[in-house]
């Protein structure tokens, strides 16, 4: 988990302040580049969310998860760790823990098959190069 400066790794969590709307879950899901992650928010599930990837609780799925959730593939955010570190000091960002391989995948394969991500240009070429076997 990122934080004092340790590196973030894939699966980190982290609660962002996302205004006017309060915090949001936000999970690093693919590397960019070296330093540079995309992070996509796990949130409530409603009627109509994208279902490419539901997270339910339980035992395999990380404490973070209390609720039914998707992950809102149509809102990808673009962090460094810089960025990450920054929003941390400031209060405005709180690591949350990670998730594991089999959760990453699920959010990594989902991604893949969500229409939502068609408007991220990087998605395909940086999720397959990420994607964990």
């Amino acid at each position: 988990m990122a934080s004092n400066g340790n590196p973030i790794k894939l699966g980190d969590a982290f609660l962002l302040e996302t205004p006017p709307k309060g915090m949001h879950l936000y999970i690093a899901v693919v590397a960019i580049d070296e330093n540079e992650y995309l992070f996509l928010n796990a949130t409530k599930r409603h009627p109509k969310s994208d279902t490419s990837c539901i997270l339910r609780p339980g035992a395999s799925v990380p404490s973070f998860i209390i609720q039914e959730s998707v992950i809102a593939y149509q809102f990808p955010r673009e962090y460094s760790e810089n960025d990450i570190f920054r929003l941390i000091d400031s209060g405005v960002c709180q690591p949350k823990g990670n998730c594991s391989p089999n959760i990453l995948y699920q959010i990594q394969i989902g991604g893949v098959n969500s229409i939502g991500m068609g408007s991220y240009p990087n998605w395909g070429v940086s999720a397959i190069n990420s994607l964990i076997p």
